[in-house]
């Protein structure tokens, strides 16, 4: 199978090619290698980014997947605002190559993967970045993601997310550059903050990101009349300079959108509300609209 993927976008270019093989070791067996180039301008500074993996996922049962991968990436960071302070580490703006194994378990037990009202997505995932495999950026990746959907019928269902993720540099590495760093808000994540603003912030209130996030999400789904749809719901999340650490910039909010049920999936406005601190936002209310559930 061969895919080609573009992107064009006001702040974002993207370019992917890969070639997939589903049967050279067995159907329960996926071969992929796939490259691409990306653009992006996050708020507090832009990259570009190109990239190289190479990997195998095996399927042991309908729900159970295990992946593993050889990953490389060369990325630049430009127009930095941010800045760390001098007794916290070195530059965030610079050049970053990262290279090695990444091991990742998939369970899936959702009754849909775009409109999901029952089931749980377990996700666990672990990287090494190493200069043995071609990396300039040595530190340890540990990430895991649970969601759980409970079916209350009559179009009601409870949506729960859990994230946590943090990035450990060892060795040569005592700190990570901003693109390769922690940061939440936006229209899938914390949505009373948006893009990149819940993060720690440097003397100027520009977000400098961290090595350790940690996010959780409850939502009410509710079915109005028809294909359309309500939600109430509440996101909290931490950033932390450090890793393994939980001492950082908390924020959370509350709101509520719309949700149109389409048959290529959900289309959503959401509204939320910022009651706490703004670390990097500008403002305490925020709208977003977005295809598909932000889990």
């Amino acid at each position: 199978i061969l895919r080609a993927a573009g992107l064009a976008a006001v702040r974002a270019q993207a370019a992917t090619l890969g070639i997939e093989d589903r049967w050279l070791l067995g159907r329960d067996t996926r071969l992929w290698v796939e490259g691409g180039v990306v653009h992006r301008e996050e708020p507090f500074y832009s990259f570009t980014t190109t990239g190289l993996h190479a990997g195998v996922e095996r399927r042991f049962t309908r729900r159970l997947r295990v992946r593993g991968t050889y990953l490389w990436s060369a990325s630049d960071s430009f127009d930095v605002d941010a800045e760390l302070r001098p007794d916290v580490g070195r530059e965030l703006s610079q050049f970053s190559r990262t290279a090695g194994l990444a091991f990742e378990y998939r369970f899936d037990s959702r009754d849909d993967v775009y409109l999901p009202v029952r089931g749980t997505l377990a996700e666990t995932r672990v990287f090494w970045s190493t200069p043995e495999l071609g990396a300039t950026l040595e530190y340890v990746e540990l990430e895991a993601n649970v969601s759980h959907h409970v079916d209350f019928g009559a179009g009601g269902v409870l949506a729960l997310n859990g994230f946590a993720g943090t990035r450990n540099p060892y060795g040569r590495t005592d700190d990570l550059p901003i693109q390769d760093r922690y940061f939440l808000g936006g229209v899938s994540s914390v949505r009373a903050y948006d893009q990149d603003e819940l993060s720690p912030t440097d003397a100027f209130g520009n977000g400098v990101g961290g090595l350790t996030a940690v996010q959780g999400t409850i939502e009410w789904r509710r079915k109005i009349v028809g294909i359309l749809y309500g939600a109430v719901f509440s996101d909290a999340g931490v950033v932390s300079l450090d890793p393994f650490s939980t001492d950082g910039a908390f924020g959370w909010g509350y709101g509520a959108g719309l949700r149109l049920h389409t048959p290529v999936g959900p289309v959503r406005l959401d509204a939320a509300y910022n009651p706490g601190s703004l670390h990097a936002a500008k403002k305490r209310f925020q709208v977003f609209f977005a295809f598909g559930f932000s889990f």
